[in-house]
Formats: C-alpha cells, sequence, structure tokens
C-alpha cells in the first residue's frame, strides 16, 4: 500500500515538471501534504548500546548524545555543473571545520546535470526503498506532496524529539521567532524539514532573496534624456522612446524596448495587484487567481497596447506558439545591443554587461523599482515569490539514518553564528576579516582566481558557497560577499510590499493537490493560448468575459479553494 501510494507520488511528480508553469510567479507549485498520521512510528529514536561513542562537546549547550567516534553519515544534496561540483563539497573548508567541530564526517553524494537526469535520480533514489541519512533537495518542487508526504510514504522521520533535546541552536531561534516556528511545521504541529532560516527582519535578511528583477540600459535612458520609470506610464514612456529615439545609435530600426523572453511579462503583474497564479487579493484578503480577476483584464489591455505599438518583444518562443521564450534568445538580444530591458538577475553586471561592452562600449545598467501600482497609491508589490522566510531547499533526515542523533548535532551546529559564518565566509584570517563595527570584507586570499578541476573561479567558493541552501539562520552579513552593482541591485528590488505573496511555507494535503494538479493540467494551456490571443489581439477583449466562463468551467474556482482552505489552516497554526 505504502509503495503505491509512493509510486503515485512520483509520477505525479514528474507530472508536474511537464504541466504549463503556472507558478512561475504565483506561488503555486505543489505544496506540503499535511497527512501525519500514518508514520507513528518514524520518530527518531535514540541509538544507545554502542561501547564506542562520541560525546560531543557541549560548549555551546549541545545536550550529551551517543553515536559511534567513527561515525560517518551520507549526505545526499542537487548539485549543478558536473565540471568540479562532484569534487567541491568534499574540499569545502567551511564544511569540514563543522564536521571537525562536531566530530561526524561526512560522505557526499552529489547529484550533477540538467534538470531533468538530476530529477529523474532523485525519484530513483526515492522509489528504490534505500535512503541516504540526510537528503537535501527541493523536496517541494520535486515530490508530489512534499515533505509531508516523504514521511507518510515512510522516507524521512519528524524532528520534534530531536530539536526539543538534541539541537539547541535550532530550538532557541524557534522559541525566540515564533513566526519561524509557525513556517517550519505542518498543520499537525510537526516538523519534519531542516532549511535556511531567514527572519526577515534587516535589510542583509531581504537583499539576500531579492536577486531578481527590471534591468535596464542606462546608457539608452541618457541617450532620450529619461530617468529609469516607477509606474506603468513612466515605462510606456521610456519604451516608446526606445523604439522611436535609436537609442543604439546604430540607425537601424533594431530596438526591442522590453525583452519578454524568460517569462518576462510576468513582472508587471504586481503593478495590477495580482500574481501570475494564486496570489492574496490585497484588498479582500482572501485568496486569488491572477489570470481569473477583473484586474487581469486591464494588465491584457496594457500589454496589447505596448505590443501593437512594438513595445514588447520576444514573448513566445515562435511565432503562433504560446510557449514562453527562454532566456536564451533574450541572452542574443542583450548581447546583440538590441534589448533595452528585460527580466534579470543581480549578477547581470559580472555576467551580461562585459558581453554587451564588447558590443557597444558605452553600454551600462541600472536596475528598476518593482512599478507603482495602478490601483493602490503608493504601493509597489513585488512578484517575487521566494520572499519567506523558509528556503525553497529543506533538509530531512531519512528512515535509514541510524544515528539521526548525530545528524541532529551537526545540522545544529550549521545554525550556530560558528556554523553560519562557516558556511558564507568561510574562515576569518583566511578568505575574510572583520572590522571593528562587526562588517565582513574579503581577503586578497579569498579573492584569488584558482583553477579548479575544470573550473577557475575565487579561492573563497572552496571554503564556502553563501548561495548553497545548507540549513542556518539568517544572512550573515551576506551583501557584503556581493559587489556592489549586485548588492544595489538587490537593495533595490528588496524595497517593495509583499501582501501578494502566498506563504510559501503552506501545506497542501495529498487529496487537494490531486485535484488541483488536474485542475492546472487542464487549464494551463487555454491560459496561456487565451493571454497570447489576446495580447496580439488575434482574439479581441471584448471576449474576456467569455474567457472568465470557461475558466470557471474548468475548474478554476474549485482551484482557488484549494489553496484558500491550506491558507486558512495556515493562518490557524
Amino acid at each position: 500500500m505504502k509503495f503505491n501510494k509512493m509510486k503515485r507520488a512520483i509520477a505525479l511528480a514528474s507530472v508536474l515538471t511537464m504541466v504549463l508553469p503556472l507558478a512561475a510567479c504565483g506561488g503555486d507549485d505543489s505544496g506540503n501534504s499535511s497527512q501525519g498520521g500514518d508514520n507513528q512510528g518514524q520518530q527518531s529514536q535514540s541509538n544507545s548500546g554502542d561501547n564506542s561513542v562520541q560525546q560531543p562537546d557541549d560548549s555551546q549547550g549541545t545536550p550529551e548524545a551517543a553515536w559511534p567516534k567513527d561515525v560517518t553519515l551520507t549526505y545526499y544534496l542537487r548539485g549543478g555543473t558536473s565540471e568540479y561540483e562532484p569534487y567541491l563539497y568534499n574540499d569545502l573548508v567551511g564544511m569540514q571545520k563543522i564536521q571537525e567541530a562536531t566530530g561526524i564526517t561526512l560522505d557526499y553524494e552529489v547529484i550533477c546535470g540538467d534538470s531533468d537526469a538530476i530529477q529523474t535520480q532523485y525519484l530513483a533514489m526515492i522509489q528504490s526503498g534505500t535512503y541516504p541519512d540526510v537528503i537535501q533537495w527541493l523536496h517541494k518542487e520535486s515530490y508530489n506532496g512534499g515533505v509531508d508526504q516523504l514521511y507518510n510514504d515512510g522516507v524521512i522521520i519528524e524532528l520534534n524529539d530531536l530539536i526539543d533535546n538534541h539541537m539547541p541552536n535550532l530550538k532557541k531561534i524557534l522559541e525566540e521567532h515564533p513566526n519561524l516556528a509557525k513556517d517550519m511545521m505542518n498543520d499537525n504541529g510537526q516538523y519534519l524539514y531542516f532549511t535556511k532560516l531567514n527572519p526577515l527582519e534587516s535589510t542583509d535578511d531581504l537583499v539576500g532573496i531579492c536577486n531578481f528583477g527590471f534591468l535596464m540600459r542606462k546608457d539608452w535612458l541618457e541617450n532620450v534624456g529619461l530617468s529609469a520609470p516607477t509606474n506603468i506610464d513612466e515605462w510606456y514612456e521610456v519604451l516608446k522612446a526606445f523604439k522611436t529615439q535609436d537609442p543604439n545609435g546604430n540607425n537601424i530600426d533594431d530596438e526591442i524596448p522590453f525583452d519578454a523572453g524568460a517569462a518576462g511579462l510576468n513582472l508587471f503583474y504586481p503593478a495590477f495587484n495580482i500574481l501570475n497564479g494564486i496570489y492574496i487579493d490585497p484588498e479582500t484578503g482572501k485568496v486569488g487567481y491572477g489570470p481569473y480577476s477583473e484586474n487581469y483584464r486591464d494588465f491584457l489591455t496594457t500589454m496589447n497596447k505596448w505590443y501593437s505599438e512594438g513595445l514588447i518583444g520576444n514573448i513566445w518562443a515562435e511565432e503562433g506558439s504560446f510557449a514562453i521564450a527562454d532566456g536564451a534568445s533574450t541572452d542574443e538580444h542583450i548581447y546583440g545591443d538590441i534589448a533595452g530591458s528585460w527580466k534579470g538577475l543581480a549578477n547581470n553586471w559580472e555576467q551580461r554587461l562585459p558581453g554587451i561592452l564588447e558590443k557597444n562600449p558605452n553600454a551600462d545598467l541600472v536596475a528598476c523599482i518593482w512599478p507603482y501600482s495602478t490601483k493602490d497609491s503608493g504601493v509597489q508589490y513585488t512578484p517575487n515569490t521566494y520572499y519567506s522566510t523558509i528556503d525553497r531547499t529543506t533538509t530531512c533526515i531519512s528512515v535509514d539514518c541510524k544515528y539521526p542523533e548525530a545528524a541532529a548535532a551537526l545540522i545544529d551546529y550549521m545554525y550556530s553564528e560558528e556554523g553560519g559564518m562557516y558556511l558564507t565566509w568561510g574562515v576569518e584570517g583566511e578568505t575574510y576579516t572583520t572590522d571593528e563595527n562587526g562588517k565582513h570584507a574579503w581577503t586578497d586570499y579569498g579573492n584569488e582566481s584558482i583553477d579548479y578541476y575544470d573550473g577557475n573561479f575565487p579561492r573563497k567558493f572552496t571554503y564556502a558557497m553563501a548561495h548553497i541552501s545548507f540549513p542556518r539562520f539568517g544572512q550573515n552579513d551576506v551583501s557584503n560577499t556581493y559587489g556592489d552593482e549586485y548588492a544595489n541591485a538587490c537593495e533595490i528590488w528588496s524595497k517593495c510590499d509583499v501582501s501578494l505573496i502566498y506563504p510559501g511555507a503552506i501545506a497542501i494535503t495529498q487529496d487537494e493537490l490531486d485535484a488541483a494538479i488536474g485542475a492546472e493540467s487542464d487549464m494551463g494551456d487555454y491560459i496561456s493560448e487565451m493571454q497570447m490571443k489576446f495580447i496580439t489581439g488575434q482574439e479581441p477583449l471584448t471576449n474576456f468575459d467569455t474567457y472568465l466562463e470557461e475558466l470557471k468551467k474548468k475548474g478554476v474556482e474549485e482551484y482557488i479553494k484549494v489553496y484558500q482552505d491550506a491558507y486558512d489552516r495556515y493562518n490557524a497554526r
């Protein structure tokens, strides 16, 4: 029975990867199941009876626990490039320091490759019935029902007892930040995973998760005598100038004022008080669905006007298709000096600008604020659904872990101040220094470029990688690990109202998720097709009410109810 449930979860997880990405900005990716009653025997048990045991250092308040002196834990995690990442984790000096401090050795299994290959290997591991001790992964996005269903399917253990009795650092964090405790637990009050916790209290907390937004050619703005836009009317003025005044100076009408590749149009939804998917309506406080709203009509009206005047381009993969153009096509236009603005990352000064400068030596970039709402005066809503106290990556202890207390001790050290610094900055005096104000800075040694297998990068990344989502608390002055342009862009994008965002910590039950997937699959292609037709004018906006009726027939209101019910349970925690 349990195996059949697991096969269904794996099959549905595969379906999720093929469904049109309605969740790209709407926060409606598969949630966590709240069913927790099937695994009453899976809570962590103390392993005693071994005569050769490690007594961990309790100088940080760590309670006594017992495990073999030479204990090694298998640690399974999602990697990226196979050029060097399979070797890098073993060599990370910061992680080595954490292992030395706890007396626990890690045996990493790093899964590398493209996203499909990685997903296939992860699901095969789950289906095998034999699990690594610790599994760090995008569980919510990769396994239907998320960590709750992993627990129900007998893959992972409950962590409440471990946190209460073996994890003083994490326990203190959760006691002092009840909002984090609320977000980490499920509807049954269970803790099933560890994650990078962000209290969202300081500028650094906010900057650390706001790494994408609108980017624009600063030199083009100077060439047309305008400033970076702050609202939809100003965006129209700027894009019109980019279209008509030859800002790249090549005497050819080749400019794409806004390149909408990689779902760039989604960034404009919040200016109309909606998201491209599930969101919280700021007027009613209830769950809504962006493409099923009157405000969506206003969004489409604006985009239709911009499209008809040639102000937006590269929206779809090919003419007549409603598949969204990917980021590769946008890169071609950026490097070709014909894209005036786009959806970009804060690293574009490092990763994109040098290539543009080869084409245009006067090129420069500027980050634009989130446009002010067309509905609520003075409000800048964000589409950044990563605005969450918990990270997308979650770390679980499997049922096959013989020494869960050892895993808990290792992870609890990551939640300490020392552990967080090892994970973010490396080793003081080697890769970073600390000034009298407590600010950290990289050393020349840390910034020195080195060859590493088939890669070349600063030595500091063999000590710590702040972007890797190991469990830890806060951002540890992470903004100072960025370059000035990167940090400034993140700060600009962090100044926003997050009221539209559906909380990422919400749990969806398995039955609810099954129903939601069916409705989403039925609606997805229709919404995309009709958006393309409304924006291009193939379908007049006078037929918008007919479009809404068709969505109603396809089950959109039942779909919304699934997320409303889960939202109500979350608020009742």
